[in-house]
């Protein structure tokens, strides 16, 4: 069964199936400790022979930022497929590891398919179980090989042997039937997983679906420096490193001076025990953004009084009675409105009656003008035939104003219009 616990103020999570240990010197008594952590420990006086069983066991490891009361976990097979679930940022991940059986020599290739098809297909109802709408990360050792495929698998990958071409075939087929992209197959290189001094392949893959495999993703590549199980490497924990590393500093300082040994340690602890990111809430963000709005307002302050200096200095009365009016403490503008006699406020057709009484009192006072003032007279009949009798055309000197005209020369003084003496 999953049992939760912590490594290294990192939330763990394991499942394992409880290897039979065969004794054969003395019997060797269950350790009930040891059940669903993946370890099966034998009586020391013994020399145990593990079954097939001893081989399994998954692992996901939480850091610390993450909420873990929001962390729950199914098994979908014992020991091989394990799926974490847990709330990061107001979204659920769905986190699955898995591990796939080993062509083993010791059993038939019929017992070894029955195997890894079964897992397989644990997995396969892991990832058909995630709802769309959360982020799936299936990751672990599938003890299998993808070949490039446009989409799916990029081509920075070895590809499987030939003798094992056909094995790794299911696995190829359920990563294309799921939708899935292998992260760790598009960067720089062959990403090697697995070494030994004859071979190298690559086993172990990172799958997402292809609605969150964008770019940034795709750069996904192994953690060397991890502080946990560096031993394994021939390295050491990280408290042995910081140690020899502080001895190290110490034996430069000639002479010792005590302010330095402390600056030593303080970088010490920051290289070698980093701080945690924490994760950025919603109230962090407005507390940030109140900050920064109170930082804003005072340096709108500061530059307006930096402007009436300015102003003061260069005699510019405008701009500083501009610069005081908009410093000025906000006040309501006062409305006017007109009383009555006794007193009250005016609706709003009172006013109206009061202004027009008021403008006829003041554009009317008089009386209105005639209205034959100002207007062109009307002549009668005869008199009109009078006035148009008196109007003179000569017809000879209208003639001699075309020719003039006609030559392109116009005379100085038109004929018939010279002045009279």
């Amino acid at each position: 069964m999953a049992k939760p616990l912590r490594v290294l103020t990192w939330n763990c999570v394991s499942s394992a199936s409880k290897g039979q240990a065969k004794a054969t010197r003395a019997k060797n008594k269950p350790n009930s400790s040891t059940e669903g952590t993946g370890l099966a420990l034998p009586d020391a006086q013994s020399h145990a022979l593990h079954d097939d069983k001893r081989a399994d066991g998954v692992m996901v490891l939480t850091a610390p930022h993450i909420p873990k009361d929001t962390v729950r976990w199914k098994e979908y097979q014992k020991g091989r497929v394990l799926e974490i679930v847990f709330q990061w940022k107001g979204a659920r991940v769905h986190v699955v590891s898995v591990y796939q059986h080993v062509w083993s020599t010791s059993k038939t290739a019929q017992k070894n398919r029955e195997d890894r098809s079964t897992t397989l297909a644990a997995l396969s109802r892991a990832i058909r179980g995630t709802p769309q709408r959360d982020t799936l990360i299936v990751l672990g050792d599938f003890n299998s090989t993808l070949q490039s495929s446009p989409g799916a698998v990029g081509l920075c990958t070895p590809g499987p042997p030939p003798h094992r071409k056909t094995e790794d075939e299911y696995f190829q087929r359920l990563v294309q039937g799921h939708g899935l992209v292998a992260l760790n197959t598009w960067s720089s290189g062959k990403g090697f997983t697995f070494r030994t001094a004859t071979t190298q392949s690559q086993l172990d893959y990172i799958l997402v679906p292809k609605t969150i495999s964008r770019s940034d993703a795709k750069k996904s590549k192994p953690i060397d420096n991890f502080p946990l199980g560096k031993w394994k490497k021939g390295g050491h924990l990280p408290a042995q490193e910081m140690k020899e590393w502080v001895a190290d500093q110490l034996q430069q300082l000639t002479p010792p001076d005590m302010n330095e040994v402390n600056d030593i340690l303080i970088r010490a602890s920051e290289r070698y025990f980093p701080r945690a990111d924490h994760e950025v809430l919603v109230n962090d963000l407005a507390t940030w953004h109140k900050q920064a709005v109170l930082l804003a307002k005072k340096q709108r302050v500061a530059d307006f009084t930096k402007e009436v200096d300015h102003a003061a200095n260069t005699g510019d009365s405008y701009l500083s009675h501009k610069t005081l009016k908009t410093l000025r403490p906000w006040q309501p503008q006062p409305k006017t409105q007109l009383v009555n006699q006794d007193g009250y406020l005016m609706a709003a057709e009172e006013e109206l009656q009061l202004m027009t009484d008021h403008a006829k009192a003041v554009f009317q006072r008089h009386d209105r003008l005639d209205v034959l003032v100002n207007t062109l007279p009307h002549l009668q009949a005869p008199a009109l035939a009078k006035h148009i009798g008196s109007i003179r055309f000569s017809f000879g000197s209208s003639v001699e104003t075309v020719l003039s005209l006609d030559r392109r020369r116009a005379p100085a003084i038109l004929p018939g219009t010279e002045p009279k003496s």
